[in-house]
């Protein structure tokens, strides 16, 4: 109602409010809100409206999952998923076996690199001994004398 600056919300619930006395037109806002009245969709139309388009997006939904089930053979693409899975478990099979193999090489390495610093290491003792035993020998040869 824009000659006394409300809304249409506004007047419409002061006018259909029995417990607010307002009750007085100008003669122009009167025929507005007759014609208005007549012309305007109701909120119980427009959820009919909205009830009317919810059904028929349905319909469309259900027609377009037929549509899919007809184009589509569950039983294939089961087959097929089940064939991907048998894959990916070879897959991770051989690599747990490649990973068991590698790590299993280098484990072997570094016993052998351990077994050879080891007979270094007992070759330079025996080595140590055998210059330590010599040595005493020819130091006690030198104190007999």
């Amino acid at each position: 109602m824009s000659c006394q600056h409300l809304t249409d919300d506004i007047y419409d619930h002061l006018v259909a409010d029995s417990k607010i006395p307002l009750k007085w037109f100008y003669k122009k806002c009167e025929q507005e809100i007759a014609t208005k009245d007549r012309n305007s969709i109701t909120q119980t139309d427009k959820l009919d409206q909205l009830i009317t388009s919810i059904e028929k997006l349905m319909e469309h939904c259900d027609k377009v999952e037929r549509k899919l089930e007809d184009k589509c053979d569950t039983s294939k693409v089961q087959y097929l998923a089940d064939r991907l899975d048998s894959v990916e478990d070879c897959l991770k099979e051989k690599c747990n076996v490649k990973w068991a193999d590698h790590i299993e090489d280098r484990v072997k390495d570094l016993d052998d690199r351990f077994t050879r610093h080891e007979q270094i290491m007992q070759d330079k003792v025996t080595t140590l001994a055998t210059s330590t035993k010599e040595a005493r020998k020819v130091d006690s040869d030198l104190n007999k004398d």
